[in-house]
Parts: C-alpha cells; structure tokens; sequence
C-alpha cells in the first residue's frame, strides 16, 4: 500500500468493495462517482460532520485479479469464495495501517526529525492521527457492478442491490453488530450465523451511519483529534477573537448565523462533483450509445 492509501483507509467508516467487469474503465468509472455522490450527499451534514484527517463514511476499493470474480452466481450473489478474499483482504488492509502507523509512532518517539516531513511530503500526514475504526475492521460492502443499472444516477442509484458483510471482528465496538434491525429490508442471507445481507444502497448507508452514531456516542472519534495547523493558520488569517481554537472543525461554524452551506465545500459538491458524474456518463454513453 502507498502512504497515501494508509491514511485515506483510516478514519473510515467501512471499506466498499466494488466488483467491476475487468477492462472496462468507463462502466466502473461511472458507477464509482454515482456511488460516491449518493453516499457522501446522504453522510455529510454541513457544519456538522466532521472530515478532519480524511474522516468519512467510506473508501473505495476496487480489488483487481480476483478468480472468483467471474463465478458469481446466477442472482449476481459473490461466491463465498470471493467473500472470503475480501474479508482477508479487508483484515490485511488494516494490518499494514496498523503497522504504519506503529513505526511513525516509534519513529518519533525516537527523536527522528525526518519522519514528520516525510509525511508531509507524501501527502500522508500526521499518522497519529489516523486509525482504523472499529467499525472498518468488523463491516464492509460489497457491490457488484451487475446490480447497476445504468440509467440511475447519484439521486436514484439507492435502490441498487448490495451485500453487507459482517467480518466477525467485534473487538473495540461498545456492541455486537446485528441486522435486526434492518430486517425487514434483507432480500437474502449467506454464509455461517448469516453473516453476509443482501439489502439495498440506502438501507445500507443508513444502517452504518446508525452503527457510526452508537460508536460516536460510546466513543466519540478514536483518536480525539488534535486541532491541525491548518485551522491555526486559517485562524490567523481570519481572527476567531480571544477563545482557543478547538477542533474538530465542523463545531467552528454558528448555525445559526450559517443556517444554509456555503462557500468552498458547497462550490465544490454543486459544481465540480456534480460536473464530474456528467462528464463520467457522458464518457459512458459514449462507449457504449
């Protein structure tokens, strides 16, 4: 893994895991800024979400050279072998998060000067500031590109078909995960104790940003997030008056005096996200139109 993808899989939520028809770019690259669309605009809360450090609902991962991808069965359901690759993918993933993040620590630790600015440098970093949720570790989706429907876009794809999969990892989670309470929403169980659903894209993000609220409120965000130099910089810029900055940011903001997102971040959600699902379909009607 480059540093980069390290930091990007900590401070998420789950990992979504799409299977996608090898080669074909512009199918994937569709479905990947529908999927992306849908779930941040239905997570993000303006003000209100935090996003310091890379923190969001999920990371993409599209696992390449998987034999069993072209096995899936009659009803697009994952073969359990293909289930069982991703799940040992997902636990060597956080692996190697764990020990990245272990070496910076005792990097630093050890009085080396270098390892900060190596961090910078690459994008990555402060890595004690990163971590692999719980959650992360012990839930992940899997979608398979088959479900898609093509004419959806990021307003409509949350009827698309999907599987929850519970890893069996429980360990730093204030409960054991259960689909009780979306059980009138599976459309299937697999594996052993029914360990895999299938439900649809919005039952799912609704179902992991309740699990991401019971483990905020048992929790709150591990590790507590320092204030970054970033924010002290911006503060400089623009005086906050005699309080101390605090993070996270998103408690900066009087809703009251803000009750309507704007600026940079809305800039950017409105126009250029919403720019590039059209320039993704438009790339995909050509291929394939």
């Amino acid at each position: 893994m480059r540093g980069w993808d390290v930091s990007d899989t900590c401070n998420k939520s789950v990992a979504v895991y799409i299977l996608t028809q090898p080669g074909d770019n512009r199918r994937s690259g569709l479905l990947r800024m529908v999927l992306h669309n849908y779930i941040y605009r239905r997570w993000f809360r303006p003000y209100r979400s935090d996003i310091e450090h890379q923190r969001s609902i999920c990371k993409f991962i599209l696992p390449k050279d998987l034999p069993e991808h072209d096995n899936m069965e009659p009803s697009g359901s994952p073969p359990e072998s293909a289930i069982t690759t991703l799940v040992a993918m997902n636990k060597a993933i956080c692996a190697e998060a764990d020990t990245r993040r272990r070496v910076y620590a005792e990097r630093l630790a050890a009085g080396d000067e270098m390892v900060s600015g190596e961090s910078l440098i690459s994008g990555i970093g402060d890595l004690r500031c990163h971590l692999i949720q719980a959650l992360f570790r012990a839930l992940l989706v899997i979608v398979n590109y088959r479900y898609y429907e093509t004419d959806d876009d990021s307003t409509t794809v949350g009827r698309m078909p999907l599987f929850l999969v519970h890893t069996g990892i429980q360990d730093g989670l204030s409960a054991p995960i259960s689909f009780s309470s979306i059980a009138d929403k599976i459309d299937g169980y697999k594996g052993e104790a029914q360990a895999v659903v299938k439900t649809t894209l919005e039952t799912a993000v609704d179902f992991i940003m309740g699990l991401e609220q019971r483990e905020l409120g048992a929790f709150w965000l591990q590790p507590p997030f320092p204030t970054s130099g970033m924010m002290i910089a911006e503060a400089r810029v623009q005086p906050w008056g005699d309080e101390p900055l605090t993070g996270p940011s998103s408690r900066l903001v009087n809703t009251e005096e803000y009750p309507q997102w704007s600026g940079k971040g809305e800039d950017v959600d409105r126009r250029m996200m919403t720019g590039w699902e059209r320039h993704a379909r438009r790339r995909f009607e050509a291929a394939y139109m």
